[in-house]
């Protein structure tokens, strides 16, 4: 039975567009959390309370001062939050994404969730979740870690093309 490009190619996609921004917000502000403690938490093993701990960043432009490898863990984590918080919406989506003589609604797809805390509990609505993060934790590692160095660059590079600070003026 053919879809459609709406039911087939498109199906589920408000649930995502309710879910992308919530999974940003969520893995920008853990991956800000966590390129804070990363650190702290390494330096606290290593030291191993034998001298006071270094004071922690106090300000987001000091807490980009970390290492690749605190960045790389920082950022692996946030995604792994990020994306766990939002496994049952994607659980749901995928539903409906692979069987073409389900309708997606919203209502259809509270329903769906519904029904699988009632069959398998509310761990169901994270099915699937462990085997996603071999895929999150790499892939948010790499793109927390390469965000301030793309977002450094397009600066100095709006410096070069305008001839000022980016976003100072003049």
């Amino acid at each position: 039975a053919k879809e459609g490009a709406v039911n087939g190619l498109f199906k589920g996609v408000g649930l995502t567009w309710l879910k992308g921004p919530i999974a940003a917000a969520i893995g920008f502000t853990a991956n800000d959390v966590l390129k804070l403690a990363v650190p702290a938490t390494r330096r606290a093993l290593l030291e191993a309370a034998s001298k006071p701990p270094e004071p922690t960043p106090a300000t987001y432009l000091e807490a980009k001062q970390v290492n690749a490898i605190e960045s790389l863990v920082a950022g692996g984590l946030a995604g792994a939050v990020a994306k766990t918080t939002i496994a049952p919406a994607d659980r749901v989506k995928i539903i409906y994404q692979v069987d073409p003589h389900r309708p997606f609604t919203l209502a259809s797809a509270a329903r769906t969730a519904r029904d699988i805390v009632t069959t398998e509990g509310p761990l169901g609505l994270w099915r699937g979740n462990g085997v996603m993060m071999a895929r999150v934790v790499p892939y948010a590692g790499v793109t927390f870690l390469s965000y301030p160095r793309y977002e450094a660059a397009a600066k100095r590079a709006c410096e070069t093309i305008f001839g000022d600070k980016a976003g100072e003026g003049g």
